[in-house]
């Protein structure tokens, strides 16, 4: 090893002083380029972070703007007593009361459906916003004319339970 680096030395001592300015140059070169090669991944990240912050921080705001709206939303569903007892006639209930006359309930194992007829659309609107409040959810409405006047209307609920 001290003859690799005596002869190195050697050598060195024995160029002229521009091939000496060279060989400095060259290694400092090559020192700044590994430098920035080895700083370049670390610099890439910290700045993918930094734009993931600035990200977030915005989001941050825009969900700080909207705390009071979403406070204000409500489902405006009155606080009812969702009970499992009687569902058919839970549901029936809700189609009478929107003046709805109700053709047939029928049970499946997983969910009620309900068919009713009426006269108006809002009637229809009423009891589906009702039947929602009561904690069912809709596997499907089927609403459709039963004249070419559309005085009467027929409409078939698939509702289940919400768990």
């Amino acid at each position: 090893m001290n003859d690799i680096l005596s002869t190195i030395m050697n050598t060195f001592a024995t160029m002229q002083p521009r091939e000496k300015l060279f060989l400095k140059a060259g290694g400092a070169l090559i020192l700044v380029v590994l430098l920035v090669l080895l700083l370049l991944p670390s610099i890439e990240k910290y700045q993918q972070l930094n734009d993931k912050r600035n990200s977030l921080e915005a989001d941050m705001a825009w969900l700080v703007e909207q705390r009071d709206l979403v406070a204000g939303l409500s489902n405006g569903c009155p606080k009812m007593n969702q009970s499992n007892e009687d569902q058919k006639a839970n549901l029936s209930n809700i189609a009478k009361r929107n003046q709805l006359k109700v053709e047939s309930i029928t049970d499946n194992e997983q969910s009620f459906v309900l068919s009713v007829s009426g006269d108006e659309g809002n009637k229809f609107l009423k009891s589906i916003y009702q039947i929602a409040c009561q904690g069912y959810s809709f596997v499907g409405i089927n609403l459709d004319p039963e004249d070419e006047k559309l005085t009467l209307l027929k409409a078939t609920f698939e509702v289940q339970r919400v768990k």
